[in-house]
């Protein structure tokens, strides 16, 4: 029911957030719920990862509903995925990303469209604030396998190679230059 569902709002980390009580459901995102709470603040403030979270306040000590975590990366691509303008662009081994390292969202409040609103976020967040001053041409994320379907409808592809696509957690991504010429 659409009033069980609390107002909740995105925002940067802030030391004191619980995640104690986020339940992702499944065992395979145990690991996401152990980065959230033992590592998410610290990689924050010292910049290796910043990690946004929705909540129920905007105050500090807010319970985390989910939360997305953002982070410099590259990628490298098969033939046929590689950008072809400018046309030397092909000759590179790897193309400058943003990769989501975690994004999660407690099992209550799926079916909300809060993954999507946490992933939207994170295309608009490199779009606006890191493309338009520094090269940055894909956001990528290593999928769980449950995810890809997610992933997919929301316009990922992942990497061809025969070894990415049995990997546990393939590699996929959005090129984010053919979004911002829409």
């Amino acid at each position: 029911m659409a009033e069980d569902v609390p107002k909740l709002f995105l925002r940067e980390i802030q030391l004191g957030d619980k995640a104690n009580k986020l339940s992702l459901g499944s065992e395979s995102f145990v690991p996401l719920k152990t980065f959230l709470e033992k590592d998410a603040w610290q990689f924050h403030e010292e910049n290796i990862a910043k990690t946004f979270v929705l909540v129920d306040s905007i105050e500090a000590g807010a319970r985390i509903y989910g939360y997305v975590s953002l982070t410099c990366s590259a990628v490298e691509l098969e033939d046929g995925q590689k950008p072809t303008n400018p046309v030397r662009a092909s000759n590179y081994p790897a193309y400058p990303a943003v990769k989501i390292v975690r994004l999660a969202i407690d099992k209550s409040m799926r079916g909300h469209g809060y993954g999507k609103q946490l992933l939207d976020f994170s295309i608009a967040n490199v779009m606006d604030k890191i493309m338009p001053n520094v090269g940055c041409r894909f956001l990528i994320v290593d999928s769980k396998q449950e995810s890809i379907k997610f992933y997919e409808k929301l316009g990922f592809n992942l990497v061809n190679s025969e070894e990415n696509r049995e990997a546990d957690n393939p590699m996929m991504f959005i090129d984010l230059h053919l979004l911002s010429n829409n």
